[in-house]
């Protein structure tokens, strides 16, 4: 599960509740505290502490929490006040426009029932294998149309990789992914061959 997706600079006025039942004996715990961080690991909100309210916390995002993209996490710590257990963390997929595909984009040319998590992987895997073969651009140069579609199409086929396990879901728990190679469609995207015009 993930929350989102949101953009960069998205400051979210609704409430957020974390589930925390089914990790740990809630019984003894009356409150959390709730940590945000960044892509990179950096704590850069701390929430709470929190009433444990039926298994669940609910709170409120800080102002401006989403300076960058990628995927952040929001880990909560229930405590009794002298002790302390820290629970699963819960991702929250943020989106930069960029150009590339995002997510939301995707979803309005693809019809996938992988989950926002599972997508943004691919399609963050793929943009690195397409900037890799791409002819690298300018600074400051706008994505072209067909760097995008090249994207897309390799998140689709290496989509087509995962494996469902034998009782047909379809959840994140029940695929495994293996690196799929850039065919040569997708390559035919990045490098068109130039047409050689006719002699004679």
């Amino acid at each position: 599960m993930s929350l989102g997706p949101f953009w960069v600079n998205d400051s979210p006025a609704n409430p957020v509740t974390l589930d925390l039942r089914g990790q740990a004996d809630l019984t003894a715990y009356t409150s959390a505290t709730v940590e945000l961080k960044n892509a990179a690991g950096v704590v850069v909100a701390l929430i709470g502490p929190v009433a444990i309210v039926d298994g669940k916390v609910t709170f409120v995002l800080p102002t401006n929490p989403f300076t960058t993209g990628g995927l952040f996490k929001l880990v909560p710590t229930v405590t009794d006040g002298d002790h302390r257990l820290r629970l699963r963390a819960e991702t929250v997929v943020v989106q930069e426009d960029n150009g590339w595909h995002t997510v939301t984009s995707a979803r309005e040319e693809w019809k996938t029932q992988l989950n926002d998590l599972q997508l943004f992987h691919l399609l963050e895997v793929s943009r690195l294998q397409c900037e890799e073969y791409a002819p690298e651009l300018a600074e400051g140069e706008p994505v072209p149309v067909n760097y995008r579609q090249a994207q897309l199409l390799q998140a689709r086929e290496s989509a087509n990789a995962f494996r469902v396990d034998p009782s047909g879901n379809a959840g994140s728990e029940s695929y495994s992914y293996s690196p799929h190679p850039m065919s040569w469609k997708v390559q035919a995207y990045l490098r068109p061959t130039p047409r050689i015009p006719a002699v004679g």
